[in-house]
This record gives structure tokens, C-alpha cells and sequence, in this order.
């Protein structure tokens, strides 16, 4: 786990486009490590130890797979939204539409457990997995550096709002349907019992659109909040992640929302092998820089949505 996040640290410092805004505070900007710009060891230590020690042990995994070990939006009281300002990093909230969509509703790869508990979670399964084509490997790339991220969020606590697929476990897409709840495991994992986080859940199972009442109810939490600016990653960039924009949108300033390229993935249908491969380093990690560009010019695409992107850092 500490490499790495320290690559996504590296891509995201080496990640920015002229054209594109940059938050004045970079998510990774803590003490250094071997000379450049890092997580403290204090954290990574944190989250190893979790990783290694807590979220192995056979009664926690068991516990994970029966309910979600954060809250929902739909359970806390009005009256107490106010309390998660104080976890805004730097006036920033994050949303990350549909996380690890990939994963858990898209790929072709569904792990059986021979002891009906396996060891690892289904996206540390599949990133094992040697990739059968480039586009695999972009999908494991970007599996990497959300898992990383919403890993690290958790853990330091900044606010991050979570939309699962609504019913996804009854979706006839969902691999992991009439057996344990892997996403269910997954999101618990990389969310760390974390009180930082809340859920809550689009209409669909494949699309990133609100009910009415939880707009409404968004819109109480984001007036009692007031971030400075919305951050939306997720999958899939044009897709879910558009969806759910469309509905922030007509409930918030337009101006205060970015698209992050680096917490945001690309569906498999919507590249070819070419540009997948445009889209990553040599050694196999995320180009942010080309992911940067290839999502501007796909929003240049879609200028009825006028989505902007913003990296991480610089």
C-alpha cells in the first residue's frame, strides 16, 4: 500500500495541464518523503496497519459483509449537518459517483472464494491479475489510484460523499449477486469506519441520477455545509459521473464544481486500445497528464453539461 500511494502522489504532482484549475492546497501536501513532496509515514503506518492487521481479522471481514460500517446521509438529522464542515479539506468536498464500477458491475473477472471468506477485497484481487489486454491494465490503473485515494480521504478524514449504485445488490449486472456482498466489503475497507464519510445512493443501478428526496436532501447538507468548491470522481466520465453532475447542477453553483481526472475513470466502451494505452506509463500507472487532456476533450464534446476539470496537484 505505501508504494502505491506514493505513485499516485508522483503522478498527481506531475499530472497538471495549462488548461486546467488547480486547487490552491494539493490533496497530497504533507511532510516530506525521500525529498520531494509525500504522505507522513504516521499515515501510511495508519492505514498499513489497518490493512494488515484489523481488516484481516476473520470476525471483521465477516462483520463486513452484513452492513456498511459508515453512515448514510438518509440517517443523520438535519440539525447535525452542519457539524461536517469542520471536515471540508481546504473548503473542498469530495463525491465519488459509483466507485470501482469497473469491478464490481463491468469486468469479466468474478473471484470465487474456496473458504467463503477470501483474503484480499475484489478490486486487491483483480489488480493481482495480469491484464489479457491494455485496456484491462488502464482499468486497473485506475481502480489503483481511487482506491488509493478514498484509502488516504477516509483515514485523514476529509469529506467524501459516496453514491453506490441504487439496488445495486439486485441489478442483474452486479458480479457478485446471490452470494457474499463484495462490494459491500470493498467500500468498507477503503472507507475505514471513517466518520468523515457518507453514502447514499442514485436512482439506478446504472446511472448517477438523484431520487427527489435525496436531492432535496442534498441540498439541506450542502447549505449547512457551504464547501467552497464539489470534486467529483468516479465511474464512468461521461456516464454516471455526467449524470450525477446534471442533477448537482441544477441545485448548485455550476462554478464551484470540477471533474477530477485522476479519481475519475474512463469506461472500456468508450476507448480504444490506442487511447487506452495514450493513457498510461510505461510501467503500467496512469498518465495524468494524458488523462487530463483526453477528459477536456471529451467535455469539450459535451459543452451543454460546461463540466471543468480540476487536478489534485501540482
Amino acid at each position: 500500500m505505501r508504494k502505491y500511494i506514493i505513485l499516485l502522489i508522483s503522478a498527481i504532482m506531475l499530472g497538471c495541464s495549462a488548461n486546467v484549475a488547480v486547487i490552491d492546497k494539493p490533496q497530497f501536501s504533507f511532510v516530506s518523503i525521500e525529498g520531494s513532496k509525500g504522505i507522513s509515514d504516521g499515515i501510511l503506518n495508519i492505514i498499513e496497519e489497518r490493512n494488515t492487521v484489523v481488516e484481516k481479522n476473520l470476525n471483521w471481514v465477516s462483520q463486513s459483509y452484513r452492513q456498511f460500517m459508515v453512515r448514510e446521509l438518509s440517517d443523520i438529522d438535519d440539525i447535525a449537518y452542519p457539524d461536517f464542515k469542520r471536515f471540508l479539506d481546504n473548503g473542498s468536498l469530495y463525491v465519488i459517483v459509483h466507485p470501482a464500477y469497473y469491478t464490481f458491475f463491468d469486468s469479466d473477472y468474478v473471484f470465487t472464494p474456496h473458504d467463503g471468506v477470501v483474503s484480499e477485497n475484489a478490486v486487491l484481487q483483480l489488480l493481482k491479475e495480469r491484464p489479457y489486454s491494455v485496456k484491462a491494465k488502464l482499468m486497473q490503473a485506475q481502480e489503483r489510484m481511487l482506491l488509493d485515494f478514498l484509502e488516504y480521504s477516509s483515514t485523514v478524514r476529509n469529506l467524501v460523499l459516496i453514491v453506490l449504485p441504487g439496488d445495486y445488490a439486485d441489478a442483474p449486472f452486479y458480479r457478485y449477486s446471490n452470494r457474499r456482498d463484495e462490494y459491500m466489503r470493498y467500500i468498507n475497507e477503503i472507507t475505514n469506519e471513517s466518520d468523515s464519510v457518507l453514502i447514499l445512493y442514485s436512482k439506478k443501478p446504472n446511472k448517477g441520477s438523484l431520487a427527489a428526496s435525496d436531492q432535496k436532501r442534498l441540498i439541506r447538507f450542502l447549505s449547512a455545509v457551504a464547501p467552497d468548491r464539489i470534486l467529483l470522481g468516479g465511474g464512468y466520465i461521461g456516464r454516471c459521473v455526467e449524470d450525477f453532475y446534471k442533477d448537482l447542477s441544477t441545485i448548485y453553483s455550476r462554478e464551484k464544481i470540477y471533474v477530477v481526472p485522476e479519481i475519475t475513470a474512463w469506461s472500456p466502451s468508450d476507448i480504444s486500445s490506442d487511447q487506452a494505452s495514450a493513457l498510461l506509463r510505461p510501467d503500467g500507472t496512469a498518465d495524468i497528464a494524458m488523462m487530463t487532456k483526453a477528459a477536456d476533450r471529451k467535455l469539450q464534446t459535451a459543452k451543454k453539461t460546461n463540466l471543468q476539470l480540476m487536478n489534485l496537484g501540482n
